[in-house]
């Protein structure tokens, strides 16, 4: 029947015209009718039967033109709309051609349930040839229809072109309906479609019910027994338990068979009880044990006892068609209502290609009732089967899984050896199991043995025959086959002798001499047609298996490949997989090579190129095994193309494609297969992970896990952990630490002076805070930073370790590799680099293909973190030389970086540049960014940096492509193009990649804090990174946002922001946020408060940070009051030898020294910083050691310091270098210092440091004025000559800042009208540093020269310049001024703002009274500060818990307005608040 399977004979084609393409099928149902579809013959609702012919043509006759047909009388039924009707008969105008055949059409009485069909049609993609559909009949719908179902994964679909075709039931071997519609592709799927069953066609058109027969008891008995070892009764019934011979199912023959009842069964205990129950609850059931343990008779003795009357299904073993199993669990057997067992003897032999699986096993339960099965397996080889790592392995795990396994031992039980002894008194069953025993199997072991050397024929033969068994064939040998293996044995071992007939027939003689009883080495059996056969003992086969010292016992390649040769493709499968089976892999890709090259078995060709796909793998020959897949799941065999779809697309991921694997994947998770369904499942899952889906990929893994099924779901724990971890296993992956790149800002964003900052004042915890970017770098750096997001995944790396772990204790050899290599990847990210070094060594030792460069890789990246770095190296080496795509790209991805981290850029280009060139999706983007990071700091590299970047950002790549736009913002933002870096941070943060985008906020946030007017747009992108939860940028964000209101004036603000990453406990960003804060509190002089936040960081485990701390409290200490005990913490933070915090200390030690009068020893403690490792305070101890020794008059030291190894003495140089310290100095607040460096600047007489040097000069002699120095007078003048000559000078860059200083000196010296004409240009400027000073001083000039309304303009410009503490202060005295002039409703309204601002609750004002007569301005800023105001004691204010948030002055001022309105209660409560009696205050004079 297989012949009409492939071109059925009946089949035709229907034309409207001649020429027109097919509309649909239809098939030859008499000597010359055709039955096709109503709406095949004519398309739309018109009424009347069609007079006009249709044309047909037979698909598989010898070419002929269409013949005209047309619709025979009664045999036009058009559809009704409700699922009925639509047939149509027509009647050949000629004859049809010879080879036409009518179809022979069956009923559906016999049941369809789960049947496989075949089907043919005409879609619009093969209008001419059609194409061919298979699939699965659901069953009944309607009254008329049966539901179809074409395969998910083989062919096409059911769909337009398909009408009319005759629906072939492989089961019943004959047509049982025409497909008639299939549903809306968009209500369900292409794939369902419906038949009308023969039986409706015959109601249709009646005439056609003589061309339906039922298959008749013949058939139906014949197409069992083609599929049954046992023949059927003579009723036609399958045989029970009690009436089959043990013999003819597979228990072996005894030295005690051939008398009657002298071979009784031995008990086992407790194997008889565990099998009698396992045989009542389960529906599977297995006994395994070593061969002759007596495994087949103690299983057919518990049949005995517990199913005797069960019908006994026993399949043929030695059939062609691997589809036996699966016939039998979908046909309907004479079974009535009784019981039944599946009896599979030595189960491994069914576990091949196309027999027993999950579906099979399902459809057996599904019976009623159902069907038991019962099966043995030696242990060796379910050993073997359970260690494979292909799909046979794979199904054959999966399938044991599902049995209830009892072990039966080799030896008895001490109970049941004295029931053998009575029972079989003349045998010693101490030493072996009763099975050996009982087929004498050391007679049969000592004959085999002393035939090599006794009778080399007989030997040979037995050899021959048992070797047939041993390589698959299950059925006998044939007499032609054994003579043929006979000769060619006889010459591999017996050169000498001549293997003629005699020599033949002289073995066959000694072969088949009885040992003990019956039993023989060799048995003569029928062979097919009756033909003379041979077969070897079984226990043979089982000894030679043991024999694994003896060469000659081993199956040589001469009997394989006389098979290959004599065997068809067909049966050339099982021989494969016995090949397989028995570790012979080379033997089994020869035949497998020989089936999937073959054109007459499609289905194993499918499997074979599955395997050898598999095998090719496992090689990793990647393109080949591509090509092989491809075409097995390209093939149209329903149990083999979704799976080979799985492993394609596994092999597609390896060579870097992503889309067609997700297709390929989402096509699979259909299958009808549910573990099939749920592998493609886990390789979605990995190829989610890789796009960026973490997510789904999480849910569809857990799904998995939650299914029950073992076989997935320890492949899905085993990719849970990249899942968990996003797939990107950051520095597990590459070798890199993520971390600071590309001039990522590692602290705070400093505290720069504005233009209204005080006076320089020596502050000594101001030089730390310029240093926040080396403190927080150090302490960030101190210690491997969390791998991978290691804080916000913890949870989930937590659960990754434990499914991993359970996966790796399952013994499960297939699966514990893949688990070992995961788990070492989760423990490096938890930062257990030992035990990831154990556990990756231990996924080495496997020695699995598949995993092993995934695991040399892991162990690597540990050992290049360790001290270890020569083997690291050389094991990514040896894996970037593999070939294999993913895992030589990731170790010459890991060796790029690791080179490029030790500065060696050559090999560190050549390896990055190879990744690159290899566009592998997964690895040249992160080659790519580790490339530009390393350009980046080259010179020159910039541009090729940019190219990079913008490439990864634009790879698509989940990870790489965020991280990239990261970078390429911190570039362009260090080269000057904030508009492009700022849309490269927005790439990067409008992915919404949890651990890009924060640090990109961060990026862009510093980046517009340095810009006007972007403060605001800053803090709102810290706040957003702060509350991202990202384990290191939240807690930065929160620091850096710190810095940024500190610098703003919102300390109150900044004190929240800090505490915020103070409580992450970060390890790094918690202890530089308590720095920071200190810092804040301690510019505050809130001495105590910086004092904890100190010691709580002097007391960390954490010997960067505690040195830090000790470091900065020793400050604090000294500027609360507390010299003595600072002094001795900055000795010990300086003593620490932590780099470099203990340089730093021995530099504000030395200033103490120096302070104290110890130049001594302060000069030793600057030259140990000076000599130290270079440090931020290296040039402020080198300068401060100069400024000693030109103090002592050692000029000529003091130049060789400045200027180390630059000794040429050349003026400029040594010139801009004091002017650098100096100018350096004076931004820390070492004013005194700065002025010495600056004064011999500028004594050099450098034209082009000069002007400079002055004005700063200038600055420096100006804050040093002491008004009750009767000398101040003297260094103001000194003053305004020196910033007068550099404003002489007419250099563009020193101008505005000598004009701002010039003009403040002036207008100290009363020198009103010189300070104007030089503030003048300056407050008309742009410039945005010094003008707003400029403002102030101006409108400051003007009123103290009695020309207010003159001033008023000026003092409104400085209130609105944009600078918060100009502006304060400018309203400050504006409403003084306007005090004075009586103008009270002014003065209000100007300090309402300052008012607000402090959130100060404002009561209604009085009506203003008369306003006091005006007199000149005055104020603090009528003339040089004398002094702190003169006056009576100041009376104490009330009582409060914190300072007012409003300055005293200004609050004072609120009191005056109160007095001046005539409100004296609330002039005195404005009073208190400033700390002053009223007689202290009031108007000025």
């Amino acid at each position: 029947m297989s012949a009409a399977w492939e071109r059925p004979p009946w089949l035709v084609s229907i034309r409207r015209s001649p020429h027109e393409n097919p509309v649909g099928a239809g098939m030859l149902v008499g000597p010359r009718h055709v039955l096709t579809c109503a709406h095949v013959v004519r398309a739309g609702t018109a009424l009347g039967m069609p007079r006009e012919p249709v044309f047909v043509e037979f698909q598989y006759a010898e070419a002929h033109d269409p013949l005209p047909a047309t619709v025979v009388p009664g045999g036009w039924h058009p559809a009704t709309g409700t699922d009925t009707g639509d047939v149509a008969v027509l009647e050949l105008g000629s004859p049809p051609p010879p080879e036409a055949v009518p179809a022979p059409l069956r009923t559906t009485d016999s049941g369809t349930w789960d049947h496989q069909f075949r089907a043919y049609g005409y879609p619009r993609e093969h209008p001419r040839q059609g194409v061919p559909v298979r699939g699965e009949i659901i069953g009944h719908a309607g009254s008329e229809w049966l539901q179809v179902e074409a395969s998910p994964h083989t062919g096409w679909a059911l769909e337009q072109g398909f009408s009319g075709s005759p629906v072939w039931d492989v089961h019943s071997e004959g047509v049982i309906g025409m497909l008639v519609a299939r549903d809306s592709v968009t209500k369900v799927d292409r794939r369902t479609a419906y038949a009308i069953r023969v039986e409706t066609l015959v109601r249709y058109w009646p005439g056609l019910g003589a061309h339906v027969r039922d298959a008749t008891t013949r058939e139906v008995r014949e197409r069992l027994e083609s599929l049954l070892w046992l023949p059927l009764t003579e009723d036609g019934e399958i045989a029970r338990v009690d009436r089959v011979d043990p013999h003819d199912i597979g228990v072996s023959r005894s030295t005690y068979s051939d008398r009657p009842g002298a071979s009784p069964y031995v008990p086992r205990s407790p194997q008889d009880g565990l099998l009698d129950d396992a045989l009542l609850r389960s529906r599977f059931v297995l006994l395994a044990g070593q061969s002759k343990a007596g495994k087949s008779r103690t299983l057919y003795e518990a049949l005995l006892r517990t199913l005797p009357g069960a019908r006994l299904i026993v399949p043929r073993p030695d059939g062609t068609d691997r589809r036996i199993l699966d016939d039998l669990s979908r046909l309907a057997l004479p079974l009535g209502q009784d019981r039944a067992v599946l009896w599979l003897d030595d189960l491994h032999r069914y576990l091949r290609p196309g027999g027993l699986d999950l579906q099979i096993l399902d459809r057996l339960a599904r019976r009623q009732p159902a069907v038991t099965v019962v099966a043995t397996i030696p242990a060796k080889q379910r050993a073997a089967l359970a260690g494979m790592g292909n799909d046979i392995g794979r199904v054959a795990r999966t399938v044991l899984g599902k049995a209830h396994t009892v072990e039966l031992p080799a030896l008895l039980a001490p109970q049941d050896t004295a029931a053998a002894r009575e029972l079989y008194p003349r045998e010693d069953f101490a030493a072996r199991g009763i099975g050996e025993h009982l087929v004498a199997a050391p007679l049969l072991e000592q004959r085999l043995r002393d035939g090599a050397e006794s009778c080399p024929e007989g030997w040979a033969l037995v050899k021959a025959a048992t070797d047939w068994h041993r390589m698959g064939m299950t059925g006998p040998v044939p007499e032609s086959a054994l003579l043929d293996l006979f000769r060619s044995y006889m010459s591999a071992h017996y050169l000498r002798f001549d293997a003629d007939e005699t020599l033949y027939r002289s073995g066959l003689a000694w072969a088949g001499e009885p040992v003990a009883g019956a039993i023989a080495l060799l048995y003569r059996v029928p062979g097919p047609q009756d033909r003379p056969a041979y077969t070897g003992f079984a226990y043979t086969s089982e000894y030679l298996d043991t024999r694994a010292d003896d060469p000659s016992a081993a199956v040589p390649r001469i009997a394989w490949e006389y098979l290959a040769e004599h065997r068809t493709p067909a049966e050339l499968v099982p021989i494969a997989y016995a090949a397989l089976v028995r570790e012979e892999p080379d033997v089994a890709e020869g035949l497998l090579r020989r089936i999937a090259g073959a054109s007459g078995d499609r289905d194993g060709a499918a499997w074979a190129s599955l395997m050898l796909g598999q095998l090719s793998l496992i090689r990793g020959d990647v393109d080949q095994a591509l090509e092989l897949l491809d075409a097995a799941a390209s093939s149209r065999t329903e149990n083999v193309a979704p799976l080979a779809q799985v492993e394609l697309a596994g092999a597609l991921v390896v060579n870097g494609d992503r889309t067609r694997p997700r297709q390929l994947l989402e096509s699979a998770v259909a299958s009808a297969d549910p573990q099939i369904s749920r592998l493609a499942q886990v390789g979605l899952a990995q190829v989610l992970v890789l796009q960026g889906e973490g997510e789904r990929a999480e849910r569809l893994l857990e799904a998995v896990l939650a299914s029950g099924d073992a076989e997935a779901g320890y492949l899905a724990g085993a990719q849970l952990a990249r899942t968990l971890t996003d797939g990107d296993l950051a520095g597990v992956r590459t070798g890199r630490e993520p971390g600071t790149e590309l001039g990522k800002p590692a602290a705070g964003m400093g505290v720069a002076r504005g233009p209204g900052a005080p006076e320089p004042a020596e502050r000594p915890w101001t030089l730390p805070r310029m240093m926040g970017d080396a403190v927080a770098g150090q302490i960030t750096s101190a210690a491997r930073a969390n791998l991978g997001g290691l804080l916000i995944h913890q949870g989930k790396l937590d659960r990754a370790e434990a499914v991993l772990r359970s996966v790796a204790d399952s013994g499960q050899a297939h699966v514990v590799p893949w688990a070992l290599a995961g788990l070492g990847d989760v423990l490096t990210l938890q930062e257990r680099y030992d035990e990831a070094r154990q556990v990756l060594e231990a996924a080495i030792a496997t020695g699995h293909p598949y995993v092993l460069p995934v695991a040399q890789v892991g162990l690597a990246v540990v050992l290049l973190g360790g001290d270890e770095e020569e083997r690291g190296v050389a094991i990514l080496r040896e894996v970037a030389g593999s070939g294999r795509p993913d895992q030589s790209n990731r170790a010459a991805c890991a060796l790029g970086e690791w080179h490029a981290a030790r500065g060696e850029t050559g090999p560190a280009g050549e390896w990055l540049e190879r990744v690159i060139a290899s566009d592998h999706p997964e690895w040249a983007p992160p080659a790519r960014v580790a490339l530009a990071v390393m350009l980046a700091g080259e010179e020159g590299g910039a541009d090729r940096a940019r190219a990079l970047l913008a490439e990864a950002m634009g790879s698509g790549h989940p990870h790489q492509g965020p991280r990239a736009a990261d970078l390429l913002g911190d570039l362009l933002v260090r080269e000057g193009h904030p508009r492009e870096a700022e849309r490269a941070y927005r790439t990067a943060i409008d992915s919404g990649h949890w651990y890009w985008a924060p640090p990109a906020r961060v990026g862009l946030a510093v980046m517009l804090a340095g810009e006007e007017g972007g403060a605001d747009r800053a803090r709102a992108l810290l706040a957003e990174a702060m509350g991202s939860g990202h384990p290191h940028q939240g807690p930065r964000a929160a620091d850096l946002l710190g810095d940024l209101l500190v610098r703003e004036g919102h300390p109150r603000e900044a004190e929240r922001a800090y505490r915020t990453a103070i409580d992450s406990g970060h390890p790094h960003w918690s202890l530089i946020a308590r720095y920071d804060l200190a810092v804040m509190l301690a510019d505050e002089e809130d001495f105590p408060r910086a004092e904890d936040l100190l010691r709580g960081l002097a007391d960390s485990a954490d010997v960067t940070a505690a040195s830090w701390g000790r470091a900065l409290l020793g400050m604090v200490l000294i500027g609360g009051g507390r010299r003595a005990e600072g002094i001795a913490h900055l000795r010990a933070a300086g003593d620490a030898g932590v780099h470099p915090a203990s340089p730093m200390a021995r530099f504000r030690l030395a200033k103490c020294l120096t302070e104290d009068g110890d130049d001594d020893g302060a000069a030793d403690l600057l030259r140990s910083v000076v000599e130290d490792e270079p440090s931020d305070v290296t040039e402020a101890a080198r300068a401060s050691l100069c400024v000693l020794l030109l103090r002592r008059g050692d000029r000529e030291a003091a130049e060789n310091l400045l200027m180390g190894v630059e000794t040429s003495g050349d003026a400029g140089a040594l010139a801009l270098a004091y002017l650098g310290t100096g100018e350096f100095l004076l931004e820390v607040g070492e004013v005194i210092a700065a002025g010495d460096l600056l004064e011999a600047a500028l004594e050099l007489e450098d034209p082009k440091t000069a002007p400079r040097a002055g004005a700063l000069l200038g600055v420096v002699r100006r804050s040093m004025v002491d008004p009750g120095d009767a000398s101040s007078g003297e260094a103001l003048e000194e003053a305004r000559r020196l910033l007068t000559d550099a404003l002489d000078t007419g250099e563009p860059s020193v101008e505005p800042l000598a004009r701002r200083y010039l003009g403040s000196t002036l207008f100290r010296l009363g020198r009103y009208a010189d300070a104007e004409r030089t503030l003048l240009p300056l407050a008309r400027s742009d410039d945005t540093v010094h003008r707003p000073q400029a403002l102030l001083l101006l409108a400051q000039v003007l009123a103290v020269g009695d020309r207010q309304e003159e001033a008023y303009p000026w003092f409104e410009r400085a209130m609105a310049c944009g600078d918060p503490e100009t502006g304060s202060a400018a309203r400050r005295l504006y409403c003084e001024l306007l005090m004075s002039a009586g103008l009270q409703e002014r003065a209000r309204e100007v300090l309402a703002p300052l008012v607000t601002e402090a959130g100060v609750e404002e009561e209604p004002l009085p009506e203003p009274l008369p306003a006091p007569p005006a007199g000149p301005a005055a104020g603090p800023a009528a003339g040089p500060p004398a002094g702190p105001p003169a006056g009576p004691a100041v009376e104490p204010g009330p009582q409060r818990s914190a300072p007012h948030p409003l300055p005293a002055g200004v609050l004072a001022l609120l009191g005056d307005v109160a007095a001046a309105e005539g409100d004296e209660r609330e002039a005195r409560y404005w009073y208190g608040l400033a700390g002053r009696s009223p007689a202290a205050s009031g108007p000025p004079p």
